[in-house]
């Protein structure tokens, strides 16, 4: 005999289906609906305990579809969970598309619970990736190399539309800084706090060079080499 437990995994709960097979007959043990947590978790896995405990399955199978963040935790629950791999539990995260062809051909309704129910029956098939699912350190460096994406688009958009604003405001400094070959970025701090402070234009051009380089050399802390010529160039 064996044991398909089928999860519908949503942000806040999993509904869950026990379905034992034998003799190509299906049976529905157990239906329930618990919180997508560890304590909800936990209780899927007494269950499964205490259903192998009276049955003696043959083989157990903890099924749901990949719903990125939400089906993250339960799958790393049950593949890791240390009773449940002395009873060599089998977990299986399925592509939801391959979950929605199998259900197109069984009925056109739509409920949680009869989701999980045909998660289970599309377990009992045998059918299913038997990929294993990602550990916790993958999903960690998966998070941490997703989130450092985001950040560089996000510091390039910011950038970009920085650079887009300074042209307006001053639209040759960046020529002007590279025709002088002076270092500063128009990225750097002083550039950015000269830029983008309250001083205009009109009175950084009416400043005295050698009061423009104080200024600046207050902004950037005294590490100009050659304030003089930073600010001749801004001028």
């Amino acid at each position: 005999m064996k044991l398909f437990v089928g999860l519908d995994v949503s942000k806040t709960k999993l509904d869950v289906c026990f379905l034992s097979r034998d003799d190509d007959h299906n049976r529905v043990l157990y239906q329930t609906t618990v919180g997508n947590s560890d304590a909800g978790a936990s209780h899927i896995k007494q269950s499964i305990l205490q259903f192998h405990e009276e049955l003696s399955f043959d083989k157990i199978v903890v099924g749901m579809e990949a719903t990125g963040l939400y089906s993250t935790l339960p799958s790393l629950y049950f593949s890791q969970d240390p009773d449940l791999q002395l009873i060599n539990v089998q977990t299986v995260v399925e592509n939801p598309r391959t979950i929605h062809r199998f259900s197109e051909v069984w009925t056109d309704e739509k409920n949680d619970r009869l989701d999980a129910k045909l998660i289970a029956e599309f377990l009992s098939t045998g059918k299913y990736n038997t990929a294993l699912p990602r550990n916790d350190q993958y999903v960690a460096l998966l998070r941490l190399t997703r989130a450092r994406y985001q950040l560089v688009h996000q510091m390039t958009e910011a950038q970009q539309h920085y650079v887009e604003n300074l042209y307006y405001k001053c639209n040759t400094l960046t020529t002007e800084l590279k025709n002088e070959n002076i270092s500063t970025s128009v990225f750097s701090s002083t550039m950015v706090q000269l830029m983008t402070g309250d001083i205009t234009m009109s009175s950084i051009h009416s400043m005295e060079t050698e009061a423009l380089a104080n200024l600046l050399q207050k902004y950037g802390r005294q590490r100009f080499k050659d304030p003089e010529k930073l600010a001749m160039a801004i001028k």
